[in-house]
């Protein structure tokens, strides 16, 4: 049987096909050329978002990977790995946040109202940005027995009542 790199076969779940493999080395030289280790300590000194390495994913479609093919997704669960061990490896940081982002087009992808079909598109071409609100005061993020913010539908949207300790690219997104 056909082998990878790592010398996984085709039936290991984490072979590594051409098409992986391609990706893989897109993304490293993407992330060399735009955000090099300097530019990656930099940005994490200031506490700033790094919009070009953001940008330059978009561009080739990085961010759809896992969104639904109707929409201009591409990709499955394999390829977001790929995306999250080259990021991993230098800008930790965008990593983290591509974890929400892959989240948030999982997420709309599967349940998303028409109306929301739009933010998904604006997930995926990398218009929009996405926050995560999880922690709790009393709960940090095991939330399963003690999440006690609410959102009650009202006319126009939700109205949410509750804390939060931390949101996740709440000043980007």
């Amino acid at each position: 049987p056909l082998s990878d790199a790592h010398g996984r076969s085709q039936s290991d779940p984490l072979y590594e096909d051409e098409s992986r493999a391609a990706l893989r080395e897109q993304l490293r030289r993407l992330i060399g050329d735009v955000s090099p280790p300097e530019r990656i300590r930099e940005l994490d000194e200031a506490a700033r978002f790094d919009q070009d390495l953001y940008d330059a994913p978009a561009a080739i479609d990085v961010l759809a990977i896992g969104g639904p093919e109707d929409e201009g997704g591409s990709g499955d669960i394999r390829d977001q790995i790929v995306v999250m061990e080259e990021l991993a490896a230098g800008p930790t940081s965008m990593a983290a946040f591509a974890v929400l982002q892959f989240m948030g087009i999982q997420i709309l992808g599967s349940y998303a109202s028409p109306a929301q079909r739009e933010v998904l598109r604006d997930l995926m071409q990398g218009r929009q940005k996405v926050s995560f609100a999880m922690s709790e005061p009393t709960s940090s993020t095991d939330i399963a027995r003690s999440m006690r913010t609410r959102a009650k539908k009202i006319v126009g949207g939700y109205q949410i009542t509750g804390h939060k300790t931390w949101i996740s690219a709440a000043s980007i997104a």
